[in-house]
C-alpha cells in the first residue's frame, strides 16, 4: 500500500502528525485531528489515498478544509467516501480560499454527491486541478463538470477516468468546454465515450479558439476511424495541443492517414496511437513524423 505523506511549509508551527503513519487503520487519531484542525497548521500537501477512509473521516477532513489556509494539494483517491463525504467536501470548497488540487477519484460517490461537487466547482475560485473519476456515474459527473466550466475561471486540469462515461456525458462536457478559456489538460481515458462523444468534443474544441488545451487523453474509449477523422479536422487548425493519447482504441490505417494529414498542418502536436490495429503500412506512415507520432 502506498505510504501516506505530508509535506510541510518552512518553519511549520504544527509539528504533530504526518509521515508514513498518517491515518493508520482507516482513521485519524487524536494527534492527527488536532494537527489538521489547528488554524495555523502548515501542511501544504496531504496524501491520504488507499486508506479505506469512511464518510465520517471524510467529513472530518472536509471540516478541516473549511478553515485551513495552507493546504494546497489533497490526495484522497480510492477510499470509501460516498455522498455524505462528497457533500461535505463540496461545502468546504465554497469556504476554503487556498486549496489548489483535489483528487477524489476511485471513491464510491453517487449522484447526489456529484451534484454537490459540481455546484461547488461552478463557484470555487482556487482549484486548478480536480480529479473525479473511478465511479459509476460518469455521464452525470461529466454533465455537472461541463455545467460548471463556463463559470469556473481557475481550473486548468480536469480528470474523469474509469467512470463509464458514454457519448451523452462527453457531449455535455463538450458543451461546457466550448465556453471555457482555462482548461489546459483533460484526462478522459478508460471510459466508453465512443466516436460520437469524441466528435462532439472535437467540434467544441474547434469552435472555441480561446481554449488553451495542451494535453488530451482518450485512450481505451472504443474509438474508430470516425473519431480519428473528427480529431484530425480539429488538429489541422489547432495551435495549442502538445499531446493527444489515442492508444488502446480501434483505429486502423485509414484513421492513421487522417491524423497524419493533420500533423502535416499542425507543427506542434504529438499523437500516441499504440495498441491500435494498424498494419505495417500504417506504421510506415507514422514513422515519417518520428516522435510526434508514436
Amino acid at each position: 500500500r502506498p505510504p501516506v505523506r505530508a509535506r510541510r511549509a518552512p518553519a511549520a508551527p504544527c509539528v504533530a502528525s504526518g509521515g508514513t503513519g498518517f491515518a493508520r487503520g482507516g482513521r485519524l487519531d487524536r494527534a492527527e485531528r488536532d494537527c489538521l484542525q489547528k488554524a495555523r497548521c502548515a501542511l501544504l500537501e496531504l496524501f491520504c489515498h488507499e486508506k479505506h477512509l469512511s464518510d465520517g473521516c471524510g467529513i472530518l477532513l472536509a471540516n478541516v478544509l473549511r478553515s485551513n489556509a495552507n493546504l494546497r494539494t489533497v490526495h484522497l483517491e480510492r477510499n470509501q467516501f460516498g455522498d455524505p463525504a462528497a457533500r461535505a467536501f463540496a461545502a468546504a470548497l465554497l469556504e476554503n480560499g487556498t486549496l489548489g488540487e483535489l483528487f477524489l477519484e476511485g471513491n464510491p460517490i453517487g449522484l447526489q454527491g456529484m451534484r454537490s461537487l459540481g455546484a461547488a466547482l461552478a463557484l470555487n475560485r482556487t482549484l486548478t486541478v480536480v480529479s473525479l473519476g473511478g465511479n459509476d456515474v460518469g455521464d452525470e459527473t461529466a454533465r455537472l463538470v461541463g455545467a460548471a466550466l463556463p463559470r469556473n475561471i481557475t481550473l486548468r486540469r480536469v480528470s474523469i477516468t474509469d467512470a463509464k462515461m458514454g457519448p451523452e456525458g462527453a457531449s455535455a462536457l463538450a458543451a461546457g468546454l466550448e465556453r471555457n478559456s482555462t482548461i489546459t489538460r483533460l484526462d478522459l481515458e478508460r471510459n466508453q465515450i465512443g466516436d460520437a462523444g469524441v466528435c462532439a468534443l472535437a467540434r467544441a474544441f474547434q469552435r472555441n479558439s480561446a481554449l488553451p488545451l495542451s494535453w488530451l487523453s482518450l485512450n481505451e474509449n472504443g474509438l474508430t476511424n470516425e473519431a480519428a477523422r473528427g480529431l484530425a479536422a480539429w488538429l489541422a487548425v489547432n495551435k495549442t495541443l502538445a499531446s493527444l493519447d489515442l492508444s488502446g482504441n480501434r483505429i486502423d490505417d485509414a484513421g492513421v492517414g487522417s491524423l497524419a494529414g493533420a500533423l502535416g498542418s499542425n507543427g506542434k502536436a504529438s499523437v500516441t496511437i499504440r495498441g491500435n490495429p494498424t498494419s505495417q503500412a500504417g506504421s510506415g506512415l507514422r514513422s515519417r513524423y518520428g516522435k510526434r507520432f508514436l
